[in-house]
Parts: C-alpha cells; sequence; structure tokens
C-alpha cells in the first residue's frame, strides 16, 4: 500500500510511466486513499511494528508525503523508520538475522543507505538534525549488478557491464561528503559562560537551581565525553584506568545529591560505564597496590549510588549489593594473605614459587617487582558493573575498556 501510495502520487505529478503503468493509467485510486491503507495497517503499538516490510513502509511512506507536501507527516514516518531501524539494528550487519539469504542482505543495504541518503537531505532542505551519520553506519554499500545477477545462495555473479548501482553508490558518496560539509557549515563557536563553570548549591529557588543543574549537566556530559575518549586511547594499563576511572567519580562526588537525582536513570548508565573501566580492571593481572585502588573506587561508586537510592527505582539496593561483592572479594584477599604470612613471606617480594602455592590464578612475571595476581573467575561472575541495565545493548562497544 505504501508503495502504491508513492506510485500513485508520482504518476499524478506526471512521472514517467513504465509498460505496466501505462497498461494501468486508468486507475483511479488516489495516492491518499493509499496513503491511509498503509498508514492504518502499523500496529497501534510502534514496537510490535517488526521486521523489514514495517522499515521500508515507513521509508516509501516518508517519500509519499514529500510528494504530496506534507513535510510534517514526512517527519513522523522518518522518524518511525529511525526508531524502528535502531531497535532492530539496522545499521550494523553484525546484527542482521543470519539465515537471511544475498537477496535479503542487499535490500537491506539498499533501504538503510537509501534512507541515509534521504535523512541527510531532509536535514539540508529543512535545516533539521541528522539523525543518521554515516560515522555509525557498519552496512556495505549494494553489491553493484543487476538483480538477475544476484543469487538467493550463492557469491553474486560478475555481469561484466556497468551496473546502475554504480551510480547510485556515487550519489551516496556525494551525500556523506554534504553531511560532513553542512556539519562544518553549521558549527558556530559559541561565548563561554562562566556562570555554567562551577556547581552552585541548591538553594530551593528555582530560578536559582536551574543554573546549578546545567552546570551539573554540563560535568556529567563532560564526563561521558571523557570516556569516549578514553575508550579509543590505544594504552590502557591498569594505572590509566584507575585515574581516569578516579577522575570521574571525582567529578559526581562533587555535584550535589539533589542534581544527580534530577539527572536521574541516565546517571546510573554513566556509572555503569565507570564500573565497565574498573570491572576489566579486576578482571586482569593485580598487584596489591592495584587492588586497593580499584577497591576504594568501588566503595566510592557505593556511595554515590546510596546518595541516589532515594529517588531513583533503578538504583534500589545496587549500593548494598555492589559492597557485598566487594567484601567477597575482600574476604578471599584477606584468606590470600594470611597464606603468605604463613609461609612467611612478604606480600611486596615475594618469589614466583610462592605465589603459585596461592588459589589465584598466578602470572611468571613481575610489574616492577610487585608479585601480580588474578582473581578467580568465579568470584566475579555474578558482578554487576554496577548495575545490569544494559540488556543487549552494551554501554560502549566490546573490548573497548578490555584491551
Amino acid at each position: 500500500m505504501a508503495a502504491c501510495a508513492l506510485s500513485a502520487a508520482r504518476t499524478r505529478d506526471g512521472a514517467p510511466l513504465t509498460t505496466v503503468g501505462r497498461a494501468n493509467r486508468h486507475e483511479h485510486t488516489s495516492s491518499e486513499t493509499y496513503y491511509a491503507a498503509a498508514r492504518d495497517a502499523f500496529p497501534d503499538e510502534l514496537l510490535a511494528a517488526r521486521g523489514l516490510h514495517y522499515l521500508r513502509a515507513c521509508a516509501l511512506l516518508s517519500l509519499c508525503c514529500i510528494q504530496n507536501g506534507n513535510i510534517e507527516a514526512m517527519h513522523l514516518h522518518l522518524g518511525q523508520y529511525m526508531a524502528l531501524s535502531n531497535v532492530q539494528r539496522l545499521h550494523d550487519e553484525a546484527y542482521w538475522p543470519e539465515n537471511i539469504t544475498n537477496i535479503e542482505k542487499e535490500e537491506r543495504r539498499r533501504l538503510f543507505w537509501s534512507m541515509y541518503t534521504l535523512d541527510v537531505y531532509s536535514s539540508v532542505v529543512w535545516n533539521g538534525p541528522f539523525h543518521c551519520q554515516e560515522a555509525h553506519a557498519k552496512v556495505r554499500y549494494p553489491v553493484e549488478l543487476d538483480d538477475e545477477l544476484i543469487a538467493p545462495d550463492a557469491s553474486p555473479m560478475d555481469g561484466g557491464k556497468t551496473c546502475w548501482l554504480q551510480g547510485w553508490n556515487f550519489t551516496t558518496d556525494l551525500y556523506r561528503v554534504l553531511e560532513q560539509a553542512t556539519t562544518r557549515a553549521r558549527k558556530r563557536r559559541q561565548p563561554s559562560n562562566a556562570i555554567f563553570r562551577e556547581i552552585s548549591p541548591v538553594t530551593g529557588d528555582r530560578q536559582k537551581d536551574i543554573f546549578g543543574f546545567q552546570a551539573a549537566n554540563i560535568q556529567a556530559t563532560l564526563a561521558l565525553l571523557r570516556m569516549v575518549f578514553f575508550s579509543i586511547e590505544e594504552n590502557q594499563n591498569v594505572e590509566r584506568k584507575c585515574d581516569v576511572a578516579n577522575e570521574l567519580l571525582s567529578v559526581f562526588h562533587s555535584v550535589p545529591a539533589a542534581y544527580l537525582r534530577a539527572i536521574s536513570t541516565p546517571l546510573i548508565y554513566h556509572l555503569g560505564s565507570i564500573g565497565q573501566i574498573l570491572g576489566s580492571v579486576m578482571e586482569g593481572l593485580l598487584s596489591e597496590n592495584s587492588y586497593q585502588q580499584v577497591r576504594m573506587m568501588l566503595l566510592s561508586m557505593a556511595d554515590l549510588l546510596e546518595r541516589l537510592e532515594s529517588g531513583l527505582e533503578r538504583a534500589a539496593g545496587a549500593s548494598r549489593d555492589l559492597r557485598k561483592q566487594v567484601d567477597k572479594i575482600e574476604e578471599y584477599m584477606r584468606t590470600q594473605r594470611l597464606i603468605l604470612d604463613t609461609l612467611d613471606m612478604p606480600r611486596n617480594v615475594a618469589t614466583n614459587e610462592g605465589l603459585q602455592t596461592l588459589d589465584s590464578v598466578v602470572t611468571d612475571g613481575f610489574e616492577s617487582g610487585v608479585p601480580q595476581f588474578q582473581l578467580p573467575p568465579e568470584l566475579l561472575v555474578e558482578w554487576m558493573w554496577p548495575l545490569d541495565l544494559t540488556q543487549d545493548y552494551p554501554l560502549f562497544p566490546a573490548n573497548e575498556f578490555t584491551q
């Protein structure tokens, strides 16, 4: 119905007809009728609109609305497409169904890049934001072959001739350049305002506190930016991870609790990102000093969570659970220290042979003359870093904090 709505609108407006189109030129069903039928076919709950066909329908309805001059509805359907595309992770081929055919892959690739160009087009023409940026795309360009050369279950055959998709892909390249050029053109340097440099205490006066909240929100956002920059650093040793985590925790501790609660649940995800950094340290090689650093920061995180628990349902009980886990690991560490003491071996100068008597997994080397150890995996199996809030959506791509 969505395809018919677009076809009827373009035929009405004088678009060239194919042979089939000329044969049906006396069809009088209006674009609006097809459009209404397509729109009504969507479930009331958008999340129930699963599958490729709903995505394609949103795309076609967006184009139909442009053709009919209904720009507000175009933005609506484009937004529906973007929402469903994010839910189904169309932007990353790694999350596509494993059992789809080559033809179905090509359909998804054509859809993704078609809607990317429409998003850039609508952003430029109507001065709106970009919803889909090419830097986020992990989707290949469509294969530059005619449809009949793409077999469902075999590698595409080279037809030995120029295909129209070469021009289509080149147009996509131009839109990617257009996105970057438009982004640069829109950048404006805003003068800094000293009122947001420091977080003022909560006064109870909304007109004053709203400035304090904005300053707190700026600090929280800068912390997230700091984590993103850290995730792309190449040399992420234990000391570096601890320094970054400590810096970020210090930022949040400096914010009044009322502002933290005003930021609400998104703050928990900020803390979860810090927890991932600390988690990668706890899962790796530790010295006594690095273990104590991480332990103190985990307890610091528990303090932050405790400040939030009264106002955030998602944080309820989190500080207690985090402290229990820290206590569990500390009890294990006390036992290992007693073993070292029994063997009459100083903890900081123990030999490899002495370390190998511990239950922990021990390396054959030292860092700066200090013995290293690794916590048993069973101590970390039930660990939340610090809350299991991410479900199937990791806070950051895998391995960025575990290098």
